[in-house]
């Protein structure tokens, strides 16, 4: 997360003096830098809006609404962190269905946005139709970067139908695809998500090995930031989960 911070501040710095005429190429480093901070933590709520809130108007400019391929997602998965259903929605719509030049390869994180907007709204057969729509397309295109985040979600749909086989086998895929790639955010999410599941069934030992798996990650994790204050909110944040 420190790198992810400073790599993206850095793409913010230079892309802000160009934001008059280029505000495009500061839209995505923006919805990025704020999606992480709000990743960490919901103690950097302020700062992830601050991003959110600068991208959003320059959004509002001809050359910036290009970038909205990417940060309409960013903007709607915070949103919706915040239970602004409506606004969510509206960010995810325009995504998927605004013309520019990110939409295609962003389209898959659009529909699961919509998808777990769904899932928060009891719509099971239209979540299930979203998650299933953005797999297809993930899968036909190779995009395996974002199969871990297809997988935690059909497994969150599956789970919310009450069909707790199938979803359990979901976020084991989703981990072993994680692992595979070393993306270890979506590693112990998955875990966790299984963790909760297995406890539900009252399958407790198993519930157990998931949630101590995840928190040695966890752990991990936190060792690599530097700032005490923001590895304690890490930490706080994704212990809370479990």
């Amino acid at each position: 997360y420190d790198a992810a911070l400073d790599y993206h501040q850095q793409a913010v710095d230079a892309a802000l003096p160009t934001a008059a005429y280029m505000p495009f190429l500061a839209v995505q480093p923006l919805g990025s830098l704020g999606s992480v901070f709000l990743e960490i933590s919901p103690h950097y709520l302020d700062r992830a809006l601050d991003c959110h809130g600068q991208a959003l108007r320059m959004l509002e400019h001809p050359a910036g609404v290009i970038a909205g391929g990417t940060a309409w997602a960013d903007l709607g998965f915070c949103v919706l962190a915040q239970g602004q259903l409506a606004l969510a929605g509206e960010l995810f719509h325009k995504g998927l269905n605004y013309p520019t030049m990110f939409m295609h390869l962003e389209r898959p994180r659009f529909l699961v946005g919509l998808t777990t907007l769904a899932l928060r709204q009891g719509q099971l057969d239209e979540a299930e139709r979203l998650v299933a729509e953005a797999c297809a397309y993930a899968e036909e295109r190779q995009m395996r970067h974002l199969y871990p985040l297809l997988a935690l979600t059909r497994g969150q749909t599956a789970a919310a139908r009450g069909r707790g086989e199938e979803a359990l086998a979901a976020f084991s895929q989703a981990e072993a695809l994680a692992r595979e790639m070393g993306m270890r955010p979506q590693v112990w999410q998955a875990q966790a998500a299984a963790a909760s599941l297995l406890t539900q069934q009252g399958r407790q030992a198993e519930a157990l090995a998931q949630r101590q798996s995840a928190r040695r990650l966890i752990g991990e994790i936190a060792d690599g930031i530097t700032d005490a204050t923001r590895r304690a909110y890490y930490l706080d944040h994704a212990l809370t989960q479990l």
